[in-house]
């Protein structure tokens, strides 16, 4: 996704760049006039053009370094969109549909997390809390971008925040089970990580 902020970045960039040259060549040209014609403003030319060649190449420079970390933000934005395109894609839609039953199952057999999870280990009946597995790995995995910077994180905050909070919150059993209950602390680290830190809370991880 191209934003218009990048589109006059470029602009102004190949607008330098392009007066930058021109402005050398013109230069040059006067050089070799005054070389011909006024030999006695030599000296003082020979002084001018050197400070507006470097003046010209600094400009480009710097045009190219904002060119540079303007298609850094750019890619982070174009990241985080995609990310965003995937929540709302069909895939995650019976995914999402897979953890509201898992709910609906809780409520009416009245049952705790750990055991709904051992009931369906017992039966071989894992369909629905593998799918549940999988939101919350799409949801580690945004973590993981944020913390390495690949993904924008105002982007991400703005639509995901309250997603984050809900499924941390609602399946905070399950999550605490396959933890603790598993062996495994470091699971789902990242995203109780991430969780604290856009609520402000102090959560152990």
């Amino acid at each position: 996704m191209t934003t218009g902020n990048h589109k006059d970045h470029n602009h102004l960039g190949q607008v330098i760049l392009v007066l930058s040259f021109l402005f050398s060549g013109v230069l040059t040209l006067t050089y070799v006039w005054i070389d011909k014609n006024h030999p006695e403003y030599k000296g003082t030319l020979q002084f001018i053009v050197p400070t507006f060649t470097t003046g010209a190449i600094t400009l480009s420079a710097y045009s190219a370094y904002r060119s540079l970390r303007q298609a850094q933000k750019d890619k982070k934005l174009d990241k985080a969109y995609r990310l965003i395109e995937r929540w709302n894609s069909p895939e995650m839609l019976l995914l999402e549909f897979a953890a509201k039953q898992i709910l609906n199952d809780l409520r009416n057999n009245q049952q705790s997390m750990q055991m709904y999870i051992e009931q369906a280990e017992k039966n071989n009946n894992q369909e629905k809390i593998h799918k549940l597995i999988k939101i919350l790995n799409f949801l580690v995995e945004i973590s993981i971008c944020i913390e390495n910077r690949v993904a924008d994180e105002k982007v991400l905050k703005s639509f995901f925040q309250g997603i984050v909070e809900d499924y941390c919150e609602i399946f905070y059993d399950l999550i605490h089970f396959r933890r603790e209950g598993k062996g495994n602390p470091e699971r789902y680290k990242k995203l109780i990580e991430l969780r604290s830190k856009w609520n402000g809370s102090a959560e152990k991880t």
